[in-house]
């Protein structure tokens, strides 16, 4: 079951409902993903009073296009658990708040990968201590194959190529961690960013840092797959970037940044508002 416990369901996304300072969790912890070529891709789950057990855009969740990882050497996503007969996380998504209701719920999030080089390393914050009573990630078949506990360590070794979906356990949240992409002077490591604002109407800034030098391509995408802009299409060097894009005629939806380095293809879901 993804959660123990079934909240009231948001009437609207907009209109939530008065809670103290006391009451609020909100907990968004980075799950980071590299193969053996040291390319990656980066995940995000946790927990949020304001959540459901489904997809919230208004908080940063949206469904993925069919064609997840769209030719990447390695993608990575949230999906819904085979005991979860509603399936509402659809094709996937790269952010997966459960809904808080109590400090002794216990949470499962499912994560499905793909990739050609093993072995593959999970890595996650320290002091995880501060916002779960438990947590592990063990591999979703046998669950004992490939586990650690995520409190006391801090990364994961799978090399059995036959694995390509691992089990996040979580019981007992408590406090605030929001995770911020950090941003270095000299980056190690290709990093497309959340745009800025989401939603946003009329435009958005989308950065990325690149780690090496690159042919880099960042285009725009609808849900269906279609390119509707292409913001850059050149070689360039390290460093940090950004790029804004208006959408100007087009309709209100979802859309997708799609950054492509030699590291890989970063997808980061935007909300569009007229």
């Amino acid at each position: 079951m993804r959660n123990i416990f079934y909240p009231l369901i948001l009437a609207s996304c907009l209109a939530f409902p008065v809670m103290s300072q006391a009451q609020y969790v909100h907990i968004k912890v980075p799950l980071a993903i590299h193969d053996n070529q040291d390319r990656h891709a980066v995940l995000y789950f946790g927990v949020d009073s304001y959540a459901t057990d489904c997809i919230d855009p208004a908080l940063g969740e949206f469904e993925l296009p069919s064609d997840q990882c769209d030719g990447s050497p390695i993608c990575a996503y949230f999906t819904s658990l085979p005991s979860d007969t509603s399936q509402c996380l659809g094709n996937g998504l790269l952010l997966d708040l459960m809904a808080y209701v109590s400090p002794g719920q216990m949470n499962q999030y499912l994560v499905v990968f793909r990739t050609l080089d093993y072995p593959v390393t999970f890595s996650w914050p320290k002091n995880l201590k501060a916002n779960y009573d438990s947590l592990k990630i063990s591999d979703a078949v046998t669950g004992t194959a490939f586990l650690a506990n995520m409190i006391t360590a801090e990364s994961l070794v799978v090399t059995n190529s036959s694995v390509q979906r691992m089990l996040i356990s979580a019981y007992g949240p408590h406090g605030l961690l929001d995770a911020v992409e950090e941003k270095t002077s000299v980056p190690h490591t290709t990093v497309l960013a959340q745009n800025y604002p989401n939603p946003f109407n009329p435009s958005t800034s989308i950065e990325y840092t690149l780690g090496r030098r690159s042919y880099v391509t960042l285009r725009i995408y609808t849900i269906a797959g279609q390119t509707v802009s292409t913001l850059v299409d050149g070689e360039l060097p390290p460093g940090h970037y950004r790029s804004a894009w208006r959408p100007g005629r087009l309709p209100s939806g979802v859309y997708f940044s799609q950054l492509t380095t030699s590291d890989g293809v970063f997808i980061k879901p935007m909300l569009y508002l007229r």
